[in-house]
């Protein structure tokens, strides 16, 4: 069995149709309507599409300026005195969890904060003892990371001291489904989604017209989160739906909560014991749905000795980034990234403004408030980068967001965000 040239086109017409801003999804992947004005939801265009020029591209902050809620670059936040903001993580910090301290720290340097982050290293009683202890102290709102298994629990301190705060990285919900606070988060399902096509599209490329009967498919999971599970739910209904042979009998799943561990060494024994297992594979694809894993999984390739076989994307993309600095390539190949600059500019200036009291949890970005529900609900930006792409990515994000933080050559824009 052969690549089929419908499959083909049919990759090459969505994979590049990101969204960011645009009408909220549930982690089943369906759609849900959104209260927002169809005008408000900025579409990531390929780089072969976008030839616009720095100048063109209008940062959004520049077009939300005077809105509650939102960055304003012309609003003195310097007439009062710094807020004291604290970052309370359940884990050892992740690369994700370090990406997002380091991007809440530079907006501080915006919006006058000063963040300091804690961990209770993985142990529950911990986060609830530290977070009853920062609450007492002089903190003027929190950033919170914490897993459903504590969300009564948290939640109940966070009433107890009348805490103003935002979730960290993921959303805080009933068991219904329902938002119990502002939330911003990323099309997980879609991430899954966009990062088969994209392996299979370029496993074409790379591969040439290669027999699918010798293609394996591998998913890195960390099942019992259910916004990360959702990816490889993602990537397993498009593989279905595009390669349904491979789906049913060449689909594998390593799977970090076996060992309750998010780690690139979890990442490389899992994605090893697969290969090793497997040696009637000949051709790999790999989606991980986190940045250490595929890091990991990049290693266990490479001792297996099949890169020039293999193909690995991830959600993520930090370590990626840094090895593509050092001038490393590997079978790693890109990433769905989500830019926390760009994702956090939102979410900080949403807390301050709370802080301000210019807002609350129930009146915080009403236009994002979906019908049935009382809390608001964002979509994070995200877009696909490649060794290709990258270096412009950043540099680009530097002009939107108005700091100067990379050092790449620029020769014009090839994204867009167009609030």
């Amino acid at each position: 069995m052969r690549i089929s040239k419908k499959i083909t086109a049919t990759i090459l017409t969505v994979l590049f149709a990101f969204t960011l801003f645009a009408c909220a999804s549930n982690d089943s992947g369906n759609s849900q309507t959104s209260s927002a004005p169809v005008s408000s939801a900025p579409v990531l265009a390929s780089p072969e599409s976008s030839s616009s020029a720095r100048s063109k591209n209008t940062p959004a902050p520049e077009k939300m300026a005077g809105i509650p809620g939102y960055y304003d670059p012309q609003k003195d936040y310097f007439d009062r005195d710094p807020y004291n903001i604290g970052f309370v993580i359940l884990s050892v910090p992740t690369s994700m969890h370090q990406m997002f301290i380091e991007a809440y720290g530079r907006w501080g340097e915006k919006l006058n904060y000063k963040l300091t982050d804690f961990s209770a290293n993985d142990n529950n009683d911990t986060y609830i003892s530290m977070l009853e202890t920062l609450a007492a102290q002089d903190y003027d709102g929190f950033f919170l990371d914490f897993p459903t298994e504590l969300r009564d629990r948290a939640l109940e301190v966070c009433d107890e001291y009348d805490l103003i705060w935002f979730p960290g990285l993921s959303m805080v919900m009933d068991d219904d489904g329902n938002l119990l606070h502002p939330s911003l988060t990323i099309d997980n399902y879609g991430f899954g989604s966009d990062m088969a096509k994209w392996l299979l599209k370029t496993a074409e490329q790379e591969w040439g017209d290669f027999d699918v009967s010798t293609l394996g498919f591998m998913s890195i999971d960390f099942s019992v989160i259910a916004d990360i599970h959702v990816r490889e739910r993602g990537a397993y209904d498009k593989l279905a739906e595009l390669l349904p042979d491979v789906a049913e009998n060449r689909y594998f799943v390593a799977d970090g909560s076996t060992v309750n561990s998010f780690s690139a060494e979890t990442g490389y024994n899992l994605a090893g014991a697969i290969l090793a297992a497997h040696p009637e594979i000949e051709h790999w694809l790999i989606a991980s749905t986190m940045d250490d894993f595929a890091a990991g999984a990049a290693r266990a390739v490479e001792a297996a000795q099949k890169d020039d076989v293999t193909l690995i994307t991830a959600t993520g993309g930090t370590t990626l980034v840094a090895e593509w600095d050092a001038g490393a390539q590997s079978c790693w190949k890109s990433a769905v990234y989500y830019e926390a600059l760009l994702a956090s500019s939102t979410i900080c200036a949403g807390l301050v403004s709370m802080i301000d009291g210019e807002t609350t949890s129930e009146t915080l970005w009403p236009n994002w408030i979906n019908n049935g529900q009382t809390y608001a609900k964002l979509i994070a930006p995200c877009y696909l980068l490649t060794h290709d792409n990258y270096t412009e990515f950043f540099e680009w994000v530097d002009e939107f967001t108005g700091m100067d933080l990379h050092s790449y050559d620029y020769h014009g824009t090839q994204f867009e965000y167009d609030v």
